[in-house]
Parts: structure tokens; sequence; C-alpha cells
């Protein structure tokens, strides 16, 4: 059978469904009872994407000879995707602004561009068809081309501008590995729906529709396994206990991931290790990450928990290598200092690390 594009657009546009519909209805189905708006507009996105999905397939059926691709800059699609991009950052804006979502005239002023874009197409009686990059240079003089050829500039400066006003790191507590993994997964996804409106080119279209399909994958799966809630000040008592638990059982998670990660590649044993290394590896920030350590390691700091790692595999060494002496020891488990060793070892095991060696 040959590849045909139609037949790969299918085969994408049939991915691209099947799991934002997943996507979709797994969020709404768990959407009550959360201290926020984030389930509903994360679901609201990949509803859209699977509306999308079936307005390809429409297209198809209609137009089976013609690729749905075979203009830029078509109104349509330009609608589509203002929509798709407002829902994806008004996720973020969900998770860091909670309480933002509640006015509906701020939901408006979000969504106010994308509104007035599509007003302009709905009453404009006739567009020019635009085949090619080279078509929209040939008519850029057009008012009707122009409004397309600025609007998604216009769509993504309005936006981060609204995030840049609103989000505030410290303010709201969210990890600064969330907000970049955020930002970089939508700017690739923004970068390739621009790069496929004004060019004609197969593989962006394939690389977007994969590319979302992935993305709102990851962030179901994170927004209901990885996720920990802010909780504003005016929720019931009972989704505050909620709210809590679930904090408490995500740190739980993470710290047991991480625990996990640091002993498997012994990454105790590298004296150079930073606080922010071990942050990246947990994916929070420094205060939660100081916060996850002392209440799910029972240590009271990181250099606690790293030296508690480290002395125990100094034991496990002593034990699977009783003719090892104890300078390799301290050197192959972390320690820089042999003083600092032998008195930390002590207060542990209540020996020398010389005595424990000559038990073994």
């Amino acid at each position: 059978m040959e590849l045909t594009p139609t037949l790969i657009t299918l085969i994408v546009t049939t991915i691209e469904l099947m799991v934002c519909l997943y996507c979709a209805v797994v969020l709404w189905r768990q959407r009550k009872g959360m201290p926020d708006h984030s389930r509903l507009v994360l679901a609201l996105g990949a509803a859209h994407c699977v509306l999308t999905s079936l307005l390809k397939y429409r297209s198809l059926i209609t137009s089976p000879t013609q690729t749905i691709y075979h203009e830029v800059l078509q109104p349509a699609h330009l609608s589509l995707g203002m929509l798709s991009v407002l829902l994806i950052l008004a996720y973020a804006v969900a998770v860091v602004r909670p309480e933002w979502f509640r006015s509906w005239r701020s939901t408006l002023v979000f969504f106010s561009p994308g509104v007035l874009f599509m007003g302009v197409y709905w009453i404009t009686p006739s567009w020019t068809h635009l085949y090619s990059f080279s078509d929209i240079q040939a008519n850029i003089g057009e008012v009707n081309v122009l409004i397309r050829a600025v609007q998604f500039f216009v769509i993504v400066g309005y936006c981060i501008f609204l995030l840049f006003r609103m989000v505030n790191i410290r303010e709201t507590g969210v990890g600064s590995l969330w907000v970049r993994n955020y930002i970089l997964g939508t700017l690739g996804l923004l970068t390739l729906v621009t790069l496929f409106s004004y060019f004609h080119f197969y593989i962006l279209h394939y690389t977007h529709q994969i590319c979302v399909a992935v993305f709102y994958a990851y962030w179901t799966y994170y927004e209901l396994t990885e996720r920990v809630y802010t909780t504003p000040s005016n929720l019931s008592s009972s989704v505050v206990e909620r709210t809590d638990e679930m904090q408490q059982n995500t740190d739980y998670r993470r710290f047991i991931n991480f625990d996990e990660r640091v002993s498997s590649l012994k990454l105790f044993t590298q004296q150079g290790i930073s606080r922010d290394d071990l942050c990246r590896i947990m994916g929070t920030d420094r205060t939660t990450f100081s916060r996850i350590i002392s209440e799910q390691s029972g240590c009271k700091n990181m250099s606690d928990y790293l030296n508690r790692k480290r002395l125990d595999y100094a034991a496990q060494l002593m034990r699977e290598h009783p003719d090892y002496s104890i300078s390799a020891i301290l050197s192959d488990s972390g320690f820089s200092s042999r003083s600092n060793f032998y008195r930390l070892f002590s207060e542990r095991f209540g020996m020398s690390p010389t005595d424990y060696q000559q038990l073994q």
C-alpha cells in the first residue's frame, strides 16, 4: 500500500484523535472536587483537538483526492489554531493563578483577541486564496492577507504579556521546573503551528499532530499523578483536607522516585553534586525539595540525607569487600574528609569504621 499524503494524514489524525479523546474523557471525569479549574481547562483543550481531528476527517471524506492542507493561512484553520493556543496557555494560568478563572470578565479578557479575529473572519464575505508563502508575499498589501499574516504574532504576544503579568513563581509556589517544561512544550507547539500556517510542508502538519498528542498525554499524566495543588483560602474545609492528602501522596511518590534514582545511579557518591542538581532530578524548586526531604526521609536537610546514603553504602562495601581499605571505602562512598567520615559513621552505627569492618 502506497503511503500517500491523504493516507498519512488519516493515520496521524487517528492517533491524535484517540489520544486526545482519552485525555479529555479522563480529565473531565476527574474534574470534580479539585481546588482549581486546571483539569477542566486541560480537558477542554484536549476536546478541542478532538474537534479539529473530526473536521479533518470530514475534509478527507468530502474531498478524498485533495489534501486538507492545500492552502496556507486559511481562516478556518487559523480560527481553530488560535483557540488551541489560547486553551494551552489558559491551562498554565489555571495552575499558577487558580483564582483568576473565577471571574467571567477575566476569562473574556483572556479570550477576547481570539474572539475578535474569529469575528472578523465570520463577517468578511471573501478571502484571497493563498497556496504558498510566495502568495502571501505577493498579496501582503491586501487587508485580508495582512490580518491573517500578523494574527498569530498578535495572539502569542498578547498571551505571553498576560502570563508575565499574572505569573509570579515566588507568590504562587509553582516549581520552576514545571514552568520551564510547560513553556518549552508550549513554545514548541506554537512554533510548529505558526510554521505550518505559513508554509505548505506536509511534515510540519504531521509533526504538529503527533506533538499535540504527546503534549496532552504528558500533561494529563502529570495533572492526575504528579501535580501539587495550591489551596485558595475560600475553599471548603473538605476540599482543603483532600488537597492536603493529595499533596502528601504526591510528595511521597516524588520522594520514592527520587530516592530510587539517587540509589540506582549512586548519585550520593558524587562529591560535586549540588542542591540544584537534586532539585532537577526531583522536579521541584528548592523550597519544595527541602520540605519533601525533611518530611519524607526523616533527615534534617539535604546534607543529612546524602550522608546517610553514603554511610549505608560504606557499610555495604565493608560487608561485601572486607579486604577494602578504609581510605578506599570513604572515597568510593563519596566522603572527602576522613575525620568527618569517622565521626558520622560512629554516630550512626555506634562504632568506628575499623571496628565495624573487623566484625565482618
